[in-house]
């Protein structure tokens, strides 16, 4: 989708934007074949491909009473459940360009935004934040059991144990780049023997912003 906003000599501005929905469903298996297992991701039929899987955490108490869960304290699902999708669910593209100077002057820039994914926070399993995070005062139960299971358990997995907690459904906002270019005047130009001469500028991987 392109819209032109404004369209004069002195000014012009464009925007184009691109947007996506994805609810990808594996509908069925070869015959025969079983459910594909790579770690936490599954190819299973009737759910999204190589969606996310993780054992439940059905049940926690602090049996001690002494404020903190720890992992004798929790109870486990005897099986995996699907817990999101591997790929966005929204995509979208904006770029939006500006002209000004009776089109000396032009500035694009490009965004990006991904919603509705997920992916494991295996960062926090390294630098021992999820301990940090566990004792800090005022955490609640359900996040101390969360962060107590996926300190027991590790990124990939282990029996009878979960890292659930360690896996966000991921949105993320990207300003991708910005460039920007200016047309001398042509008596400048004329003055280095060249028709045209133009100055530009150009960033890239402005800024993210994400609650991952």
């Amino acid at each position: 989708m392109t819209l032109d906003l404004l369209e004069s000599r002195a000014l012009s501005w464009v925007v184009s934007m691109n947007l996506s929905n994805n609810n990808n469903k594996v509908l069925r298996l070869n015959p025969g074949q079983s459910t594909i297992i790579q770690g936490a991701s599954r190819i299973e039929a009737g759910y999204p491909l190589w969606g996310t899987w993780a054992l439940p955490i059905i049940a926690f108490a602090d049996s001690n009473h002494d404020g903190v869960i720890e992992g004798n304290e929790i109870r486990y699902g005897d099986s995996s459940v699907f817990v999101g999708q591997a790929n966005p669910k929204y995509q979208m593209n904006l770029n939006t360009g500006v002209t000004l100077l009776n089109g000396r002057l032009s500035i694009n820039a490009t965004f990006a935004y991904q919603n509705g994914f997920t992916q494991f926070n295996d960062g926090a399993l390294v630098s021992g934040a999820i301990q940090t995070l566990a004792n800090a005062p005022g955490t609640s139960l359900a996040t101390q059991a969360a962060m107590a299971a996926a300190g027991s358990c590790g990124v990939v997995g282990c029996p009878g144990k979960t890292n659930i907690g360690l896996i966000q459904t991921v949105s993320t906002f990207r300003f991708n780049d910005l460039s920007i270019n200016y047309n001398l005047p042509k008596s400048l130009s004329m003055r280095f023997g060249v028709p045209r001469m133009s100055v530009a500028l150009q960033g890239e991987n402005l800024a993210l912003h994400s609650n991952y």
